[in-house]
């Protein structure tokens, strides 16, 4: 029976009662049964549990609403409380269990602009946790549909905060990072790795991707601000150093000419090219904005980069707007490359089935020299839009558009309407492929 403060046995602290708790509900729900601790204190908690609840209650208003008050942002339930517990408690998640940062409120019954709808969604996707939603699917519209289908399934790597100790509002990180690698393809496999799995060193932050894709560093920038603000960094340091972090071979995608960085932002799905010698840090005392990564984003609002060196003799998967890690929905990347007049070229990339569900964007840099060079693509059998979106010149240019014969490549934008695959049949994938002359 219970007595006095609740204890049956008076000679047990509190943290030893819910360790003793925990055990018991842990024994008798077996390894095959996933229990969430929600609202549980973290400490005693883990080793018991597989998934934590580590923000606030989000909400449908971004600070807390009326009779709740406003000014109380940190704990009560709203949208920015969810989003600074699931930022700075990121580095829990797959250490101690699978973070839980709360429901991705996509109905449009909230008082939630479309900024911070995908504000929430970049913040669950790259803090690697879990993705719960709690909105009837069928009654969800196409575009807050399209939101939470970008961004599933969530990879399970763990985004790291860049200004966990120096944000701009000394709350809220607004930087994170991720990389991706073709090279960690067997050491953390995607489909087979446990839901619970434990992540330990930089592999943590890494998402695995196809052969033939490279690697490349993932960060989104945020403005937690009431106003219109520039959010920016120093590209420098934002380019991760797999191989020195990890031990890992410099990858095969590594740019060797000099020749710049693709930079590709996924969910306004925009392409630029930025020059080795604008991201130049020989002087570290300069501070001018072409050494910086920027973007002007409204209040509460959020941007996920792609930044990938540029390999100006292969041909490169640059990204797509099917899924944020652009990587994931890529099943494989083949190039067949010839010189020569009369040539053979072509890029083949099969899309997964969850990806290939509906119509979207893809991006790749094709190493051409002329840039009167034709493009085509195909996806079973019928053609699909293709436009040249940059030329990007070579290394021993200096002109801006390249002059004749010092271009190093073109990228393409290739609009993909799956659809038109339409004899496929699982497990048969969607396959394009990109030609030129």
């Amino acid at each position: 029976c219970l007595d006095g403060n609740g204890k049956h046995d008076l000679s047990m602290t509190r943290a030893q009662t819910m360790t003793l708790a925990l055990q018991t509900l842990r024994e008798a729900a077996g390894d095959n049964v996933f229990i969430i601790g929600c609202g549980c204190p973290i400490g005693p908690a883990i080793g018991m549990v597989d998934g934590m609840r580590v923000s606030a209650d989000t909400g449908p208003t971004w600070n807390p609403s009326f009779p709740l008050p406003w000014w109380d942002n940190s704990t009560l339930p709203c949208l920015r409380a969810m989003i600074r517990n699931s930022l700075t408690r990121a580095c829990l998640s797959h250490r101690f269990f699978l973070n839980d940062p709360d429901c991705l409120l996509l109905g449009t019954s909230t008082d939630l602009t479309e900024a911070e709808v995908i504000s929430a969604a970049t913040i669950i996707s790259m803090t690697g946790g879990m993705l719960l939603l709690s909105d009837d699917i069928l009654k969800l519209s196409p575009e807050r549909f399209e939101i939470v289908s970008k961004i599933s399934p969530i990879s399970r790597a763990v985004g790291r905060p860049l200004d966990l100790h120096c944000s701009y509002d000394n709350s809220i990180p607004s930087l994170l990072q991720l990389w991706c690698s073709e090279e960690t393809h067997d050491t953390v496999a995607y489909e087979t790795e446990s839901l619970c799995s434990i992540r330990t060193g930089e592999l943590r932050n890494c998402v695995s991707v196809c052969a033939g894709l490279g690697r490349w560093t993932i960060v989104s920038l945020s403005n937690w601000l009431e106003v219109d603000a520039v959010v920016s960094a120093p590209f420098s340091s934002l380019l991760y150093d797999a191989s020195a972090e990890t031990g890992l071979p410099p990858s095969s995608s590594s740019h060797h000419e000099n020749t710049g960085y693709h930079v590709f932002a996924f969910w306004s799905s925009k392409y630029v090219w930025v020059p080795a010698s604008k991201r130049s840090t020989h002087n570290r005392q300069s501070n001018t904005s072409s050494q910086k990564l920027s973007k002007r984003l409204g209040p509460h609002e959020s941007e996920i980069f792609h930044i990938k060196p540029v390999n100006s003799s292969k041909a490169q998967y640059i990204g797509s707007d099917l899924h944020y890690t652009c990587g994931h929905e890529v099943e494989s990347f083949e190039q067949m490359l010839e010189q020569g007049e009369g040539s053979s070229n072509y890029v083949a990339i099969t899309i997964k089935q969850g990806s290939a569900a509906r119509s979207g964007k893809i991006f790749m840099y094709i190493p051409v020299a002329n840039s009167a060079t034709k493009f085509s693509a195909r996806i079973d059998e019928a053609p699909l839009e293709v436009k040249v979106v940059a030329r990007i010149p070579s290394s021993s240019s200096s002109s801006s558009p390249p002059a004749a014969g010092q271009l190093a490549g073109c990228v393409i934008r290739v609009r993909c309407e799956f659809e038109k695959a339409s004899n496929l049949r699982p497990p048969a994938l969607p396959r394009i492929k990109v030609t030129w002359s």
